[in-house]
């Protein structure tokens, strides 16, 4: 009898733990949000090997970061439990630059980071992405953004 109740608590706290891990999330942006100098649509093109990026074909930029920033946080998010997930050539991506000239590719379905490092080279982080979003609703979003 101990065996069957020890198993059925050790089931519910699996349970209770698993739950209160997954649902929706919120983006985490590398850096605060007041530091962001752009924000663009951007569509990736050709993985630039010798400098490390993408070649980029602007779509538009985003002049009301303030409506944006409100409407993206609208958008579902949520974490991956496997590995990073990154971006990748054709995606439609978020560009978001720094005051500092880092930036991220968001991607409905994964994240790119390009950060600067005191003791390292700075680089593009192609698999950077815990976090995904509904994918309609980021399309909408984009879309929303690219007129």
């Amino acid at each position: 009898m101990k065996k069957i109740i020890s198993g059925i608590s050790l089931l519910i706290v699996v349970v209770f733990t698993l739950s209160a891990c997954s649902g929706k999330k919120a983006y985490e942006f590398i850096n605060e949000e007041s530091e962001i100098s752009t924000i663009e649509i951007v569509k990736l093109c050709e993985y630039d090997q010798e400098k490390g990026e993408y070649k980029e074909e602007l779509i538009s930029v985003v002049e009301d970061h303030s409506a944006f920033l409100s409407d993206f946080k609208k958008v579902e998010c949520y974490n991956h439990w496997t590995d990073p997930t990154g971006v990748f050539e054709d995606d439609i991506v978020i560009k978001i630059t720094y005051k500092n000239y880092e930036y991220e590719l968001i991607h409905n379905s994964g994240q790119g980071k390009y950060r600067h490092f005191e003791d390292n080279p700075s680089f593009l982080q192609v698999y950077a992405g815990r976090r995904y979003f509904d994918e309609e609703q980021f399309n909408d979003l984009i879309e929303k953004y690219s007129k």
